[in-house]
């Protein structure tokens, strides 16, 4: 994983992670019960695959290594393009 910072659209320069293939495996989604975060309570975690790879803003699949991250999230190529400069 390499962190680089770039000029973007939005917020002039920005931190960016790239993340290799290896980067995205043993990922879990967890899901909580509660109604604050005070009764929040860990029910269940399901593995998400590690070849399942989605882009955040647009949910294409993403193939092409490295994967740009900006603010936790994943952009594909086309995303990546829209919120550089």
């Amino acid at each position: 994983m390499e962190k680089r910072t770039l000029m973007t659209k939005l917020d002039g320069y920005q931190p960016f992670w790239f993340y290799e293939k290896d980067d995205f495996k043993g990922r879990v989604t967890k899901f909580y019960t509660g109604n604050s975060s005070d009764d929040m309570k860990l029910e269940k975690e399901m593995p998400i695959p590690d070849d399942s790879i989605i882009c955040d803003y647009c949910d294409d699949a993403i193939t092409e290594f490295p994967v740009p991250v900006f603010h936790g999230h994943a952009l594909c190529p086309k995303c990546y393009k829209q919120v550089i400069t």
